[in-house]
């Protein structure tokens, strides 16, 4: 399977055409057959435009996959003016081929209601559990250039990897969330700083999230030990300077003494709920 995130070069150049600030309401943002896309008012703030703006670029393409849709192999996914596109193929050959295959509709889209895709900034990545798959270079061609080829990609926030094993991701969201800690750490000391309770809300404010951010995709990797133990080191750090407690005592202990669920029960919880 072939992955590749796509990038819009020319929203900025579309959105400066929305700024008006005129009074009266604007005239209708129309594609080519003429159908009403959006109306501004007087009023309107600019991040209003832009947000309204984004909604209606995602609004033609979504038109577009109704009307022309892709091959049986592909699925595409849209989230604000990030575009990902998704090609299944039996060998590394056809996947190849059906992605050249999708990218040309998407470039004749393109021209047809005057954008385009950034090819610089556009990545593609071999998906494959073999691991002779890992080594084979794929020639994917977007407004006539070769797209560079990644082991690695990060898409809304999530890091994929070529073999779906999300080590990257993990390993990432751990780093960060111990900068965090540290911080933390100078203004929450043993017997003076922030207190337990304030440490519990920072806790499950912004920690939580952090580490728990698109668990229903990855939550499957924390089954190996060595990740879920690396989430654990983590949140015994946190435990530590919740409950005031010594550094010697257990992951386990510390949960119970901070009042906090174990980090592996946070990303279940927080997978059922998606489901």
């Amino acid at each position: 399977m072939e992955a590749f995130p796509l990038d819009v070069t020319g929203r900025y150049k579309l959105l400066s055409l929305a700024v008006v600030p005129t009074v009266g309401p604007l005239q209708p943002f129309c594609n080519k057959t003429g159908s009403e896309i959006l109306t501004l008012f007087k009023g309107c703030t600019m991040a209003q435009v832009v947000s309204t703006l984004k909604q209606s670029t995602w609004n033609l393409w979504r038109a577009h996959t109704h009307t022309k849709h892709f091959s049986s192999h592909t699925k595409a996914i849209a989230f604000a003016d990030d575009l990902a596109i998704l090609t299944y193929g039996e060998t590394t050959a056809e996947a190849e081929a059906y992605t050249n295959s999708e990218l040309a509709k998407i470039e004749k889209w393109a021209k047809q209601n005057k954008m385009q895709f950034n090819e610089l900034k556009s990545q593609t990545m071999l998906i494959g559990r073999k691991k002779k798959s890992h080594r084979e270079n794929i020639k994917i061609y977007l407004n006539n250039r070769r797209l560079e080829q990644v082991k690695e990609m990060k898409y809304l926030g999530i890091y994929f990897d070529n073999r779906l094993n999300f080590h990257k991701h993990i390993e990432h969201t751990t780093e960060k969330s111990k900068k965090i800690i540290y911080m933390l750490g100078r203004i929450a000391k043993l017997n003076w700083g922030l207190g337990h309770i304030s440490l519990k809300t920072i806790y499950k404010g912004a920690l939580v999230p952090l580490m728990t951010y698109g668990a229903p995709v990855w939550e499957e990797a924390i089954k190996k030990q060595r990740l879920l133990r690396k989430m654990q080191s983590f949140q015994r750090l946190i435990n530590i300077k919740i409950a005031k407690a010594y550094r010697t005592i257990s992951y386990e202990a510390s949960c119970l003494l901070a009042g906090v669920q174990p980090i592996g029960i946070e990303i279940e919880g927080k997978t059922c709920l998606y489901k």
